[in-house]
């Protein structure tokens, strides 16, 4: 008996042959859960102009690929040295003071059709850039806090939504005098659009 047993396990299958084959037993899988077919595969990925102009009803999703996000790491470092370097990026929108105290302040923005940093970004489909974002968030908390030092560098970054031309902003700056750091953040009817923390020279 003791031989029986032993042979047994020894022809047992393995896990996967096990697994193979209650899959096989359950036939097909359910056109629900089947994976969607890649239209673009064997040739060129269409374009994103391509895909807009066959649904041009599609929303627009932020994308969260890796390359993008160094992009942003590239954009928001080379953001950093150009304020270090005290030029001025862009033009400041109007703005609305609702609070201001020592370490905090709260503004109200509208971003307007025709502000300039809408130019370009995207033909036909305007966004406010995510640089203008921090750039403004920056020079509204140099003109309102006054830090000893310039801005070293940018963490933290997170663009939530879109800010799309005539989206009313609010805009809250929290500075940490202790730290050197500014903490902003962008809503827009209770929804998070963007945040950040700017690290300033001590």
């Amino acid at each position: 008996m003791d031989c029986r047993l032993r042979a047994g396990r020894a022809a047992r299958p393995s896990r996967a042959t096990r697994r193979h084959r209650r899959s096989c037993a359950r036939g097909p899988t359910p056109a629900r859960y089947a994976r969607p077919p890649c239209h673009h595969r064997g040739s060129a990925r269409p374009s994103s102009a391509a895909f807009r102009a066959r649904h041009p009803a599609a929303p627009l999703a932020l994308p969260r690929r890796p390359a993008l996000q160094r992009a942003w790491q590239t954009a928001a470092r080379r953001l950093a040295a150009t304020l270090r370097r005290g030029r001025p990026v862009m033009s400041l929108p109007n703005a609305q003071l609702i609070e201001h105290s020592d370490t905090l302040v709260h503004l109200s923005i509208t971003a307007d059709a025709d502000l300039i940093q809408f130019a370009g970004h995207f033909p036909g489909t305007p966004i406010l850039p995510g640089v203008a974002q921090v750039d403004w968030a920056i020079r509204f908390a140099m003109q309102y806090f006054s830090p000893t030092g310039s801005c070293q560098r940018l963490d933290a970054l997170k663009f939530n939504d879109r800010v799309l031309p005539g989206d009313r902003l609010e805009l809250t700056l929290e500075w940490s005098p202790d730290k050197n750091t500014l903490r902003f953040a962008y809503t827009a009817d209770g929804r998070a659009k963007s945040s950040g923390r700017a690290v300033f020279q001590a």
